[in-house]
Formats: C-alpha cells, sequence, structure tokens
C-alpha cells in the first residue's frame, strides 16, 4: 500500500498530512504475547483510543526533496555539503 492511497478507517490509516512534505499515519493493536491483533477503526478516534492491552503507535513519514538517496549503501547525503575525500 501507498501512503497516498491510505484511507482514514481500517488496520492503517492516514492521520494527516502536510503535502508534500509529510505524511502522519496510525494502527491500533495488540503486537506482543503471540499473534499480533489488529483493530479497525477511524482516524478520529485514534487519540482518544484506550482499550487495555492494546497500543497506537503513530509514524510520521516525512518527504525531504533536498536528501540524495542515490548513494546506495554510505547513507543519505545532504546537496551542498562535503566530506573529506567524498565527491558530491
Amino acid at each position: 500500500m501507498r501512503l497516498v492511497d491510505m484511507k482514514t478507517h481500517g488496520q492503517y490509516f492516514r492521520l494527516g498530512e502536510d503535502p508534500p512534505h509529510e505524511v502522519a499515519f496510525g494502527m491500533v493493536g495488540r503486537f506482543w504475547g503471540g499473534e499480533t491483533r489488529w483493530e479497525e477503526i477511524d482516524a478520529s478516534e485514534f487519540s482518544s483510543f484506550n482499550r487495555p492491552g492494546y497500543d497506537h503507535p503513530a509514524v510520521v513519514q516525512v518527504r525531504t526533496e533536498h536528501i540524495d538517496l542515490r548513494r546506495r549503501g554510505r547513507g543519505p547525503r545532504r546537496r551542498g555539503t562535503r566530506r573529506a575525500g567524498v565527491a558530491a
């Protein structure tokens, strides 16, 4: 599933976004003690969700245009910065 296709109801759901910079999504479930159990809820219920034995993490995916991800294996490199012995 692509983040742009994520709905506001389900096991994974979009909480909000600030296009084109970031998108936040959440999930609700029980992630320990054997089999993972997911809950389907609406994004509007996320902040008030309080069922014992369940957790509800949120993730923010930040989109940055100035990070060069083509440098595989060497980590992202910010454009305009230089390290000794490494070409941009």
